[in-house]
C-alpha cells in the first residue's frame, strides 16, 4: 500500500498527511482522558503540520477523530446509563486542538476563487477500482494481473474475519463491541464515500483513490482484531506475497528508467548558462514524463 498510485504520480502531499492523519489518530487513542498543557500541544502541532501537509486529509483526520470520540462518549453513557457533562471534556479539547488550524483552513478557501465543477465517476468504475485494487496499480499492465491476485486473499480475510466477529458479537461486552466495531464501521462509511463523494472538484482530483486507500489501511487495522486460526492467515499472506514481489519488481524496473532519464536532464542543466529563457518541446508519449515535476 505505501508504494501506491498516488504517490507513483507524484502525489508527496497526500501522502505525508495521511502518514500525519495515523500519528494524530495514535495520539487520541494514547492520549485519550490523560491530557495534559504538554500533550494538548504536541498534539495540536501535528495537527497544524497536518493542515500544511494536506486540506483533505485534514477534514478526513477532524471527521474521524469526531466519530471516535462520539463512539467514546457512547460507550461511556452505556457504562453508566446517565449522561455527565464532564465526559464532554474530550470534545472540548479536540475543538482546541483543531480550531487554529480550522481558521486558517477556512481563511484558505475563503480566499480561493473555486468554480464549483464536480465529476464522479460511474457504480461500474468505482467496482471495478475495487476488484483491481486501483491504487496498487501504478505503471505497467502486469501490476493488474497481480492486484487482482492481492485483492482476492486480503478480501477474503476480510470478510471471513468480519462474518466472524459478526457471529459471537452476543459473546462480546458492549465495550469490546464499541472498541472492534467502530473500525468496521468507519470502513463501511469510507467504502460508501467512495461512492457518493465526487471524483474531482474545484481542481482536486483522485478523491475515489484517495479514500480507497485510507479504507485499505482501516482494513488492516481492523483485522488485527482477529483471532481466526493462524494458519489461514499465513497462508493468505504467502499467496499475497508473491504477487506482490512481481508487482514490485515492476515499479524498480519503471523507477530505474525513470532515475536514468532525471541524470539525463541534471547533466543538460549544466551547460544551460544561467538566467536563461528555455523554451521546452515534449516528444515524449510516455504520459510518465509530465510528472517529473513532481518527481
Amino acid at each position: 500500500l505505501l508504494f501506491n498510485y498516488l504517490l507513483a504520480i507524484g502525489m508527496n502531499n497526500f501522502m505525508l498527511g495521511v502518514s500525519l492523519m495515523f500519528l494524530s489518530i495514535y495520539l487520541y487513542l494514547s492520549y485519550n482522558f490523560r491530557y495534559n498543557i504538554y500533550r494538548i500541544l504536541i498534539f495540536s502541532f501535528i495537527i497544524f503540520l497536518l493542515f500544511l501537509s494536506h486540506g483533505l486529509v485534514f477534514l478526513i483526520t477532524l471527521a474521524i477523530l469526531s466519530f471516535l470520540e462520539f463512539t467514546n462518549q457512547f460507550n461511556l453513557f452505556k457504562k453508566n446509563d446517565t449522561f455527565k457533562l464532564a465526559n464532554l471534556k474530550n470534545y472540548l479539547i479536540l475543538f482546541i486542538v483543531f480550531m487554529p488550524s480550522l481558521v486558517l483552513f477556512l481563511f484558505y478557501t475563503k480566499s480561493q476563487n473555486y468554480i464549483n465543477q464536480n465529476t464522479f465517476l460511474d457504480f461500474e468504475t468505482i467496482i471495478s477500482f475495487i476488484i483491481d485494487f486501483r491504487i496498487l496499480l501504478a505503471y505497467v499492465p502486469i501490476e493488474r494481473i497481480c492486484s487482482k491476485l492481492i485483492f482476492i486473499p486480503f478480501f477474503t480475510i476480510f470478510i471471513i474475519h468480519s462474518y466472524l466477529w459478526i457471529l459471537k458479537i452476543k459473546t462480546i461486552s458492549i465495550s469490546d463491541k464499541l472498541d472492534q466495531g467502530r473500525w468496521l464501521l468507519l470502513i463501511v462509511i469510507l467504502i460508501l464515500s467512495m461512492f457518493i463523494l465526487p471524483d474531482e472538484t474545484n481542481g482536486g482530483g483522485y478523491v475515489t483513490l484517495r479514500l480507497q486507500l485510507i479504507a485499505m489501511f482501516f482494513i488492516i487495522i481492523w483485522l488485527s482484531y482477529s483471532k481466526a486460526d493462524t494458519n489461514f492467515f499465513v497462508i493468505c499472506l504467502v499467496i499475497i506475497y508473491i504477487p506482490f514481489l512481481i508487482s514490485l519488481y515492476s515499479k524498480i524496473v519503471v523507477q530505474k528508467d525513470l532515475n536514468n532519464k532525471i541524470g539525463f536532464f541534471l547533466e543538460a542543466e549544466k551547460i544551460i548558462p544561467p538566467n536563461s529563457v528555455i523554451y521546452t518541446i515534449r516528444h515524449s508519449d510516455n504520459w510518465l514524463d509530465g510528472h517529473f515535476s513532481n518527481y
